[in-house]
């Protein structure tokens, strides 16, 4: 298992912990230093049956985020995965990548869901 994360980000952190805390074993990588790139984005959205939209998570309201939004309306397929991969600091995070699961963000019945925890 993979656990993509932002040092920086407080969410992060606290899945972190938790993961940690309930005996997870995983790898770590600071999407900071190694974000995910476009092959990576299309593997994932087909193990997590997530469109490529879930991806995205907009830090800000930016001209940034404006310009991403219409290509990622006109897009399909790896050009859309290109595109969220070249905006890597508005990826969704934490990402958590297992063999045949992907979750992201931080919502708490998925991650007990897919790493069958109950407490």
């Amino acid at each position: 298992m993979v656990f993509l994360y932002r040092p920086d980000c407080k969410e992060c952190m606290m899945v972190k912990a938790w993961l940690d805390k309930h005996g997870v074993i995983y790898e770590e990588r600071d999407m900071n230093t190694q974000p995910p790139d476009a092959n990576e984005l299309l593997e994932w959205s087909d193990k997590g049956r997530l469109g490529l939209k879930y991806f995205i998570m907009p830090r800000r309201f930016s001209l940034r985020m404006l310009l991403l939004n219409n290509q990622m309306a006109l897009a399909e397929g790896f050009t859309k995965a290109y595109i969220i991969a070249a905006a890597a600091e508005h990826i969704t995070c934490p990402i958590l990548v297992g063999d045949d699961f992907v979750v992201l963000g931080t919502n708490n019945a998925q991650w007990r869901k897919v790493l069958n925890i109950h407490d």
